[in-house]
């Protein structure tokens, strides 16, 4: 057999229909940019051809998508401790939004104050206020910017107290609809709100019965016995305050909280951030 220049060519051709054909699956769509632009309509399911250089496909599935959320631990309103499971479902309804809208992220707000460091006496009530503001759904700040407010798709916080003055810091995501402003608002009333008015009987409760369980849930393994062990002879140069500090949480009164929220959550000890989508800045 003889190769003419028709023959090559011919057999180049076959071959490059051949690369060209491709095929979908009933649950993908192919989404097709053709010179760099988008095509109107996605393709599939089945065979369908792609030239390329000039095509380029992106396959989207369009099934299910299945998360498991990692079992939560959570404090019930009557102060009951409950493990929650959750799982998270999604699936792509416009294959074409899902491959050219790339993740646009929501305005995030965080309000800071400069503390104390860890061995301090005041880092023991800020722990605890730290838990009565942000540990757990029924704490103050989801409960009144996610659910109340609804000004925060979520809200959370934490007193990062280390071997150095560190900060005490809340973060809103703002909801949709609302403005950074207004989350910075709300998250600031919540700690003046500290300050103002004694935390209640029941929150004061509430908050030791998370730190009992933290102490317990943390101590299970012998790493986590050794890593505080270490931390009373690092930080506090005294190992016996690895138990010693138990009850000193479960001592800490109403007034503590106050008096610690009155001495650090101040406006010239105070940090704030918006973090804003990329087209509108940042501050």
């Amino acid at each position: 057999m003889v190769l003419t220049p028709t023959l090559i060519i011919g057999l180049v051709v076959i071959a490059y229909l051949i690369s060209s054909i491709k095929i979908l699956n009933e649950y993908e769509r192919g989404v097709i940019f053709r010179l760099g632009k988008l095509l109107p309509e996605p393709k599939g399911p089945g065979i369908i051809l792609v030239f390329a250089p000039i095509d380029r496909m992106v396959r989207v599935s369009l099934r299910t998508i299945v998360f498991d959320v990692p079992p939560q631990d959570v404090i019930t309103r009557d102060n009951v401790s409950v493990k929650v499971n959750a799982v998270v479902y999604y699936r792509v309804i416009d294959p074409r939004r899902a491959v050219v809208e790339e993740a646009w992220p929501l305005p995030a707000v965080v309000v800071a104050y400069h503390v104390t460091y860890d061995g301090h006496p005041d880092a023991y009530p800020l722990h605890i206020t730290s838990k009565i503001l942000s540990d757990g759904q029924s704490a103050r700040i989801p409960r009144e910017l996610v659910y109340n407010k609804r000004l925060a798709l979520t809200a959370f916080g934490s007193g990062n107290i280390t071997e150095h003055p560190n900060l005490f810091y809340s973060v809103a995501i703002v909801q949709p609809g609302q403005t950074p402003a207004a989350a910075e608002a709300a998250l600031i009333a919540e700690f003046e709100k500290l300050k103002r008015e004694p935390v209640t009987a029941a929150e004061l409760q509430r908050a030791k019965n998370q730190f009992a369980r933290d102490y317990i849930v943390g101590r299970e393994s012998d790493e986590d016995k050794a890593r505080h062990l270490s931390h009373a002879a690092v930080i506090h140069n005294d190992i016996t305050t690895a138990d010693g500090e138990f009850d000193i949480f479960t001592g800490i009164t109403v007034a503590d909280v106050q008096r610690v929220a009155k001495t650090y959550f101040n406006e010239n000890n105070r940090v704030v951030l918006h973090i804003l989508p990329k087209s509108g800045g940042s501050r």
